[in-house]
């Protein structure tokens, strides 16, 4: 049996609460039918405040974690927790409530640019709205736009690259505002400026967030 070995880096809180911490506890997984474990004895914290960046080669489980932790699959052994009540206790509109996932895939809506991003969170006011578009460096060209964020969009467009539709997707993220964010290859498809600006919005103040490539 092959042991993959994912890699973390680690920044430590600016202070540690004593609600929303995470923790993935010795966890294994392998998908149905899969000759070998996608993820084996997998452990980590992550902590108010803290930011865990996981990286590996492709196949490594890095999207199998991040699928793991929102609860599309529950693991084979080991257990995830959140503030010490193990997922499988959780009932999943708590769970949505409490951890948003941004997955790879970008997923538009066929709407405006504001309703793409208010449907992240319920009755969002348009100052929450902007300011998560901001954080997601998409605030700029979304008010390029000829009537900026009434800009009607839906999946395909061919009026935005599709590193502005991520940037969309991002600022929906943002907009939950969910103690625990899961971002999947966020700055794929990203250019450089704004793969710095995403990294340094989820990024605790303290730290140099990103290389000058992407991280997943």
């Amino acid at each position: 049996m092959r042991e993959v070995r994912t890699a973390f880096r680690r920044f430590w809180p600016l202070t540690r609460g004593d609600r929303k911490w995470l923790a993935v506890h010795g966890v294994s997984f392998r998908y149905r039918g899969a000759a070998r474990e996608t993820l084996t004895d997998l452990t980590f914290t992550a902590g108010p405040g803290e930011l865990v960046i996981i990286t590996g080669p492709s196949g490594a489980g890095k999207s199998t974690t991040a699928k793991l932790i929102t609860r599309f699959y529950d693991p084979e052994s080991g257990a995830i927790t959140l503030d010490g009540v193990p997922l499988t206790d959780v009932g999943l509109e708590f769970l949505r409530e409490n951890v948003a996932l941004l997955p790879q895939e970008t997923l538009i809506l066929n709407g405006t640019v504001r309703e793409n991003i208010a449907c992240g969170r319920s009755g969002a006011s348009e100052p929450d709205i902007e300011r998560a578009a901001r954080a997601a460096a998409a605030h700029e060209f979304i008010t390029a736009l000829p009537v900026g964020y009434d800009t009607h969009i839906a999946a395909g467009t061919a009026a935005l690259s599709g590193g502005r539709l991520k940037r969309i997707t991002i600022a929906r993220a943002m907009l939950r505002a969910a103690p625990v964010l899961v971002l999947d290859e966020p700055t794929a498809g990203l250019d450089s400026v704004a793969a710095r600006q995403l990294c340094t919005a989820v990024a605790p103040p303290h730290v140099r967030p990103c290389d000058d490539h992407d991280h997943s």
